[in-house]
């Protein structure tokens, strides 16, 4: 608020020196791909930058630079706003922790930073942690990496082959050596100790899909 000085008699002046602080503009809120962080807190009259985000580059060919001036010295009533140009930044696509292998499902070939794509365990595979075989979010982030969605309960998808189940029928008086095996494998069956085979013949059997 204005204040009121007074030049007394001897030449000085007295009065309420007022308290002024540097108004700053709000923090610049951009797209994903513009990285603003040098725009947090800018005060009057005084300016910042912006540039592409991490993972994400210039088109080719583009005549602009990625680094960005924006100046605070714009004011709509009592509120500062910062005026700039930011450049437009394409995405990079994936390098890192790609998803390869006939145990997965998936839609994240090709996928670029910013974006998601799901993963799951393909036919005759299941999950390695014993979680269901639920489609699973990836995103590939700003180091071009692509990573399980923040948030989510499930770790990196791993899918094993899924084993072959023993029927709960089968007669009594049987050996065999066909837990846990998977697809294609082979396992034996035999009359257990105290049972009796006139032929004593070994049954190997096959874990099919």
């Amino acid at each position: 608020a204005e204040q009121v000085w007074e030049c007394r008699p001897g030449g000085a002046v007295e009065g309420t020196r007022p308290n002024c602080t540097l108004r700053t503009c709000p923090p610049l809120r951009l797209e994903p791909h513009v990285d603003t962080a040098d725009c947090a807190a800018v005060g009057y009259n005084t300016s910042c930058t912006t540039q592409c985000a991490a993972g994400y580059v210039l088109p080719e060919g583009s005549n602009e630079t990625s680094l960005q001036m924006w100046s605070c010295n714009t004011a709509t009533g009592e509120t500062f706003t910062l005026e700039g140009q930011a450049a437009f930044c394409e995405p990079l696509p994936c390098i890192e922790n790609l998803i390869v292998g006939p145990q997965f499902l998936h839609d994240c070939d090709g996928i670029v930073v910013g974006d998601q794509c799901e993963v799951q365990c393909a036919e005759d595979f299941e999950r390695a942690d014993g979680y269901d075989n639920n489609v699973q979010i990836l995103t590939c982030t700003g180091n071009r990496s692509l990573e399980v969605k923040p948030g989510s309960q499930m770790g990196w998808p791993m899918c094993q082959p899924m084993t072959c189940v023993v029927p709960e029928d089968w007669p009594m008086g049987l050996s065999h050596t066909c837990a846990g095996k998977t697809e294609n494998e082979t396992c034996q069956v035999v009359c257990a100790a105290g049972y009796a085979d006139a032929n004593a013949t070994i049954a190997d059997l096959e874990c099919a899909p």
